[in-house]
């Protein structure tokens, strides 16, 4: 049977944020140095523990020291988790570099963002990630759940303005966190450079040049030395602006898609949906022609019943049974095998559904 007879046509309801307009895009930051921050209670399903790790790479193993993180949430909701992450940072040597902040009020803390991350293994829609959009900051996030949606551009689902890596991988956290404070890799072209170098190498149907701040391929290395770290960390210093920009398309995809009074019109129109369904199972003459219509454009339902064998003179076979379907024709995979049970054997019949 077609597989198209059977789907179920869902349109999910998106999570809203009433407050919209108290998220402005923040005009300058306040910090001095690369900072990312995360709004999210310390955890487990947060996974800071992820975080924590992607900072130990970025610092000890790739020797980026201009390097901050700063989380900001609660303590208490799991006080052992939040002792055994500042253990780990203070293990990792990363006291100077990482900070678990307690509360703080992410219209102010977002101030301080280069990059907003979040490392959690599971979420439904974090609306913290549409706040940090609001506010201009480029994202980096874990694949969970639907964050994806925040970073994907509506007209367009190819393209996102975000990165998306898997949960609980540190080095990939870690490597998507530097891909978007240099700009590089799929970033570069957001970039003013960027997007000249890529115009100018398309009319030329070329490469633009082997200079690494205007080449359109410029990527974040596999191995990262010494000399990759001092030219990443001034592309953090000189791409700002473009970070920025980057940043806006993020809250123009929330200001579209995740506005609160867009998902207080798709409840009223839930509402009426259902409303319009209960009077057409109350009217026998609408029952009647909403089941006709259902019949005239798919194939009726399976129902299995009991028979006695010898009421109906069915001779038992090992055979497959092929159902038949004369309401259109349509001849369908085979769905059942006659079963052998005291007595009876099991058919298949089609049987009207109620509405």
């Amino acid at each position: 049977m077609h597989r198209k007879q059977f789907a179920r046509k869902i349109d999910p309801i998106v999570n809203g944020i009433s407050d919209m307009e108290s998220f402005v895009p923040v005009d300058k930051i306040e910090s001095k140095t690369p900072t990312v921050v995360m709004l999210s209670n310390v955890q487990f399903i947060k996974d800071i523990k992820t975080a924590v790790m992607a900072a130990d790479v970025i610092v000890n193993k790739y020797g980026f020291t201009d390097y901050k993180l700063l989380v900001y949430g609660a303590q208490d909701r799991q006080p052992a988790y939040a002792i055994e992450m500042s253990k780990l940072i203070a293990t990792y040597n990363l006291t100077e570099h990482v900070t678990l902040a307690g509360f703080g009020s992410p219209r102010e803390v977002l101030r301080n963002a280069w990059l907003f991350m979040n490392s959690s293994i599971s979420e439904g829609l974090p609306l913290a990630i549409g706040e940090a959009a609001l506010a201009g900051v480029p994202i980096v996030a874990t694949e969970v759940g639907s964050t994806a949606l925040v970073l994907t551009d509506p007209d367009d689902p190819s393209q996102r303005y975000g990165e998306v890596v898997p949960p609980n991988d540190a080095v990939a956290l870690a490597r998507a966190q530097l891909s978007i404070l240099a700009m590089v890799g799929p970033w570069n072209k957001f970039t003013a450079t960027g997007a000249a170098a890529g115009a100018s190498g398309r009319a030329r149907g070329g490469s633009s040049g082997n200079n690494r701040n205007s080449r359109p391929s410029v990527v974040l290395p596999d191995v990262i030395g010494e000399d990759d770290v001092a030219w990443l960390t001034r592309r953090m210093y000189d791409h700002v602006d473009d970070r920025r920009r980057l940043g806006l398309r993020a809250r123009d995809v929330v200001l579209r898609s995740f506005h609160g009074k867009r998902y207080l019109r798709e409840h009223e129109q839930m509402y009426w949906i259902q409303w319009h369904m209960a009077r057409v199972r109350a009217d026998g003459v609408l029952t009647a022609a909403a089941r006709a219509l259902r019949y005239a454009r798919s194939t009726p339902m399976l129902a299995y019943i009991e028979s006695d064998e010898e009421k109906e003179g069915v001779q038992r076979k090992k055979s497959l049974r092929w159902q038949d379907f004369p309401r259109n024709g349509y001849r369908g995979k085979r769905l059942s095998r006659q079963k052998e049970e005291k007595g009876t054997v099991v058919r298949v019949r089609p049987v009207e559904e109620e509405v």
